[in-house]
Formats: structure tokens, sequence, C-alpha cells
């Protein structure tokens, strides 16, 4: 339970998260404190466009084959059909953006489809190996 408060922390520094006010009752120093937060947390995400929303696709897709752990916790379990899914909503994306995108972002989105099959088979050949 610490550690997710010092996550929460961490992303909510000026403590925006716990017990804000409402902002229709919040008085203007509340409100203002509430504006900063906002505009601290939007300045150390990443730029929102098409690349940042594949990586963010494809971590999830990673995440779903236990490829990916955050430290100091137990791996989840893996999700070949959450994995699959993921990886053709991505195929989807491939498809229907098919000569709009630029030649970076079509080169990323086919590197991360390659990658994602390959693991995706290996995991599936090895659950099929361990089931007989």
């Amino acid at each position: 339970m610490a550690d997710e408060r010092d996550v929460r922390e961490e992303a909510e520094p000026c403590g925006c998260a716990d017990g804000a006010p409402d902002p229709e009752k919040a008085s203007s120093a509340d409100r203002e404190n509430m504006k900063q937060c906002a505009d601290s947390q939007e300045s150390r995400l990443p730029p929102i466009d098409f690349s940042t929303f594949i990586v963010s696709l494809s971590t999830q897709a990673l995440h779903h084959l236990g490829e990916v752990r955050i430290p100091g916790q137990e791996a989840l379990p893996e999700d070949l059909n959450a994995a699959r899914q993921t990886i053709n909503i991505l195929e989807m994306l491939e498809e229907k953006t098919r000569g709009n995108l630029s030649e970076r972002e079509a080169r990323l989105l086919s590197n991360f489809l390659y990658d994602l099959r390959m693991r995706y088979v290996r995991k599936a050949r090895e659950r099929k190996t361990d089931g007989e």
C-alpha cells in the first residue's frame, strides 16, 4: 500500500489527486493550484502523436505476453488472447493508415508488428509444448 502511495505522490506531486476540491466549489487559490498541477503533469508527458500511440499499444501487447515486468512486483500471468487482440488492433491500424503515415511511422508500426508476431508465436509454441 505504501508503494501505491509513493507512486501516486510521484505522479501527482502537488497532491491534486488526493482530496482535490470540487472545481465548482473550489476557491480561486485552489483552482489556480489545480491548474498549475495539471500544467506540470502535462509538461512531463510525452507528446501525443501516432508514434507514441503505437509504442503504447505495443507495450501493452508485450505486457500481455509477459515480456514487461515492473521491478519489485511479481510477474503477471501471460494472456495470449489479450496479446493477440492488441496485435490485431495494430494490424488494423496498419491497414487503415496505409499511405497516410510518414515513412518513420510506417516503419515503426511494421517493426513493432513483426517483433510482436514473432514473440506471440514463440509464446504460443511454448504453451503448446508445455501442455502436451
